[in-house]
Parts: structure tokens; sequence; C-alpha cells
């Protein structure tokens, strides 16, 4: 096993998982050297900020109600009716788009979009506008 050192939860916890979800040695790598690459990581963060900011004020302009993130994704609730969240999510599918349905009863209204590309959300929104007419 190659953690052996560490905080006596995490390496347990590791362990537990490795089972089930083996890690390579590339992989262990790699994920180390992300850890140092502070540059790589402050670009990440910025640029997934500016998206979600982006993306978040289109679907506000479209009427959908935003809740507020630090993540990546976007969680929009939609009307009822014709402009329902269900009917958003099958539109979108039919167009290659693949939002993310909640089970919860509290969010049956709601899609949740994983931020992807520029390029990606851009055509997110404009699929939205098409679907919402606006």
């Amino acid at each position: 096993m190659l953690f052996r050192s560490g905080p006596a939860d995490v390496v347990d916890a590791v362990k537990r998982i490795c089972t089930t979800f083996p890690l390579t040695g590339p992989g262990l790598a790699a994920g180390l050297a992300a850890l140092t690459d502070t540059e790589h990581a402050r670009m990440v963060y910025e640029s997934n900020r500016e998206l979600r900011r982006r993306f978040s004020g289109e679907l506000s302009g479209m009427g959908l109600g935003v809740f507020p993130s630090q993540t990546n994704f976007v969680l929009a609730r939609f009307g009822d009716g014709a402009k329902a969240a269900l009917p958003a999510h099958d539109f979108l599918v039919a167009r290659g788009i693949v939002p993310r349905r909640l089970a919860a009863p509290a969010f049956q209204d709601c899609i949740r979009f994983t931020l992807g590309l520029d390029g990606e959300m851009r055509q997110t929104a404009d699929a939205l506008r098409d679907y919402l007419g606006s």
C-alpha cells in the first residue's frame, strides 16, 4: 500500500476505498502534482467562478430562479406547466445537453447544470432561450 503515513483516519479511509476503487501509480503521481500546481488551481478556480457568474446571470435574465453557488454547478428553478423543469430537461437532452434532475421532492422543479467549457455553457444557454422562447 502506498499510503503508509498521514492522519490515521485518512489512511484508513484510503485503504478502504482502494479495495473498491484502486489507485494507480500514475494516478497518484498526477494527483500529487495537481496539489502542488497552485497557479493552475488558481486559474481553474477563477475561470469556474467567472463562468458560473456569467451562466447564472444568463439564467436569471431568462426568468429562472438561480440558487447562490460556490461550486462547479448552477441549480436553476423552473416554472410550472409547459415551461417546467421536466420538459426543459427532455428538451435539452434531445439536443445532446445532459443536465441533472434531482430526486428530492423539494427540487422537482429544478435542473442542475454542471459547469463545462465556455462554448458548452453558451450552447446550453442558447438552447434554454429556445425552450423558453426568450
